[in-house]
């Protein structure tokens, strides 16, 4: 009799496991097309897609909460939310957040600086954006000489919409985003007409993580987590979550 209970409490061990995580996990989620955003009160983009597969094979629910990125930081460093989907690793991060390998996605568009056509600025060096008033997205992360130069003269901002505006009417200098972060918030015409994309860019690769909250009840599971990301990359779901089309708001609408 005790060795059968002993093997039952054995057996049952992996579900006691399970049972002690919530059924729904709580993600942090910045709006940044097309990785992430809000359509007819719908959470769409490649992100969204990530979030839902890596759900549904750990038989979990999903809670999109938006945030803006260092909202969304903030909230995984308190333990208000559990994960975050496609996000660069730092020292700093990795004091609160466990970067669950492998990484999901290599990043290889390059980061470019932005100024208003009519400006007489070039930037064709990182020496030349000394004395520019440059627009950047509060709590995200560029490459490292960016991030930690304290003499440029930075204006953060919550989100793309507001600091694109912010350049058109000539409180900043310039911004720094990724092309295909920019292009889903303007239509051609004012992307040709109104801004010129400079000729320094910084090309290196970087890699996006799913991060879990050291303080989530999921942080104890991160060796599972691995296996089932690991599983949905060799069989190329993640890559046909990248590459399909994403539906976005219109140019024209805010961020919701």
């Amino acid at each position: 009799m005790k060795r059968l209970l002993t093997l039952l409490i054995f057996l049952s061990a992996p579900f006691l496991v399970c049972a002690q995580t919530p059924a729904t996990i709580q993600i942090a989620t910045y709006i940044e097309p097309p990785f992430a955003d809000i359509v007819d009160g719908q959470y769409v983009g490649r992100n969204i897609r990530i979030a839902k597969l890596l759900a549904k094979s750990y038989q979990k629910n999903v809670n999109f909460i938006y945030c803006p990125m260092a909202r969304c930081l903030l909230m995984l460093k308190t333990g208000q939310a559990d994960m975050i989907i496609s996000i660069l690793k730092t020292p700093e991060r990795s004091e609160y957040l466990d970067f669950i390998k492998p990484p999901i996605v290599e990043q290889i568009h390059p980061i470019n600086f932005y100024t208003q056509k009519n400006s007489a600025i070039t930037i064709n060096t990182y020496d030349d954006l000394k004395h520019l008033i440059v627009g950047s997205i509060r709590g995200s992360r560029y490459f490292e000489r960016f991030d930690r130069d304290n003499k440029l003269e930075k204006v953060q901002f919550n989100d793309r919409k507001q600091m694109i505006q912010m350049l058109l009417k000539g409180r900043i200098d310039a911004f720094i985003a990724r092309e295909e972060s920019i292009l889903p918030l303007v239509d051609e015409q004012t992307y040709d007409e109104q801004f010129t994309k400079q000729a320094y860019q910084f090309s290196k690769p970087v890699y996006g993580y799913i991060a879990i909250s050291k303080k989530s009840p999921f942080a104890k599971e991160s060796q599972l987590i691995s296996a089932k990301i690991t599983k949905l990359l060799k069989n190329g779901d993640i890559r046909a979550a990248i590459n399909t089309p994403v539906p976005f708001l219109s140019k024209s609408s805010g961020e919701s």
